[in-house]
């Protein structure tokens, strides 16, 4: 791969800020990264999705509770 010549700029700047032996070395960190990143927001979005699972539930759960409650049982 040849990339534009601004792409290779910021190569080359990343490699001396996280003092790296290579160019490849920042593209196989830079993948690294966002391989992680894609994975933490698929957690992120499967958590959402169970909290509102639970959330739905435990509504249900309460109102059925709050009837019990006002037939005066303790």
């Amino acid at each position: 791969l040849t990339p534009p010549p601004q792409e290779v700029a910021l190569v080359t700047r990343l490699k001396k800020q996280l003092e790296l032996k290579s160019n490849d070395a920042v593209i196989r960190r830079a993948l690294q990264e966002l391989e992680s990143k894609v994975a933490r927001h698929r957690l992120q979005v499967a958590f959402r999705e169970a909290s509102l699972k639970v959330r739905e539930a435990n509504t249900a759960d309460m109102e059925a509770l709050d009837q019990l409650s006002d037939e005066g049982i303790p």
